[in-house]
């Protein structure tokens, strides 16, 4: 029976919610949305949070309609973000866990067509690939680009 690896980080609890993309592709969004915070991350990659700021700002329905299995990804925060960013490629990722129970899913638009994996273990990887990201050295794509630096979502905030 192969073991299921879980990270220390997530043995300890882990929460993000991201846009994740090149800098090129994620600083449209900025220009769009001053409240956006644009991360660095490794090889190019950069990470947008997903704040209750944001998404309010983006999001103006009332009843807004989710992207399964995605529980903060609605189809106008889509339909927007995509505006913002054209035909470039970025990726979406959901991450909670907690002692080692939770659950990751993430997504690709990709000249503006959406392929989704998760919910399920090593979702974000297989979107991280995708973007091009090469785990080398590491023990995946999630380590190389560095989502391990911080466990919350608030942590990515600059102080």
């Amino acid at each position: 029976m192969a073991e299921l690896y879980l990270p220390l980080r997530i043995l300890m609890g882990y929460h993000l919610r991201a846009f994740v993309g090149s800098s090129t592709i994620l600083r449209l969004m900025t220009a769009t949305y001053p409240c956006a915070v644009l991360v660095e991350l490794a090889q190019g990659m950069s990470l947008i949070p997903l704040t209750d700021d944001l998404f309010d700002t983006i999001v103006s329905s009332a009843s807004p309609v989710l992207i399964p299995p995605f529980y903060y990804l609605t189809t106008e925060l889509e339909q927007q973000v995509l505006r913002c960013v054209g035909a470039g490629a970025l990726g979406y990722l959901e991450a909670d866990y907690f002692n080692g129970l939770g659950e990751q899913a993430s997504l690709l638009w990709q000249a503006r067509q959406r392929l989704v994996w998760g919910p399920g273990p090593g979702s974000i990887n297989i979107m991280l690939r995708q973007l091009g990201v090469s785990a080398a050295a590491h023990h995946d794509a999630f380590d190389a680009v560095g989502l391990g630096k911080h466990r919350h979502l608030e942590d990515w905030l600059p102080e």
